[in-house]
């Protein structure tokens, strides 16, 4: 069966925000410590109804699947997102490389 393509609603390098539907929304982070990074800067206001952990190998890296409602106020959410800098985002991917 085929994945459905994903709607995304964001990206920047490392973080994506997706719509699922029916089924909420989706916050994929790539790496552990970009995850806690944007954690900090979202925890205030938002709190994830799941997350799961991707990895391919031991020594791949991490990606995280953190699932929203669909009662999430997505606009609201997507403006808190902009105020991440990626520069400061790819700072905090690379020096956990």
């Amino acid at each position: 069966m085929e994945q459905p393509a994903l709607n995304i609603l964001f990206e920047i390098p490392h973080v994506r925000f997706v719509s699922l539907g029916a089924d909420g929304y989706c916050l994929i982070v790539e790496d552990t410590a970009v995850n806690d990074f944007v954690e900090d800067h979202l925890w205030d206001d938002y709190e994830y109804s799941a997350t799961s952990v991707s990895m391919d190998t031991e020594e791949s890296i991490p990606l995280y699947y953190n699932y929203l409602p669909p009662e999430l106020p997505a606009d609201e959410f997507i403006e808190a997102l902009r105020r991440l800098d990626p520069a400061d985002v790819e700072k905090v991917f690379q020096s956990n490389q």
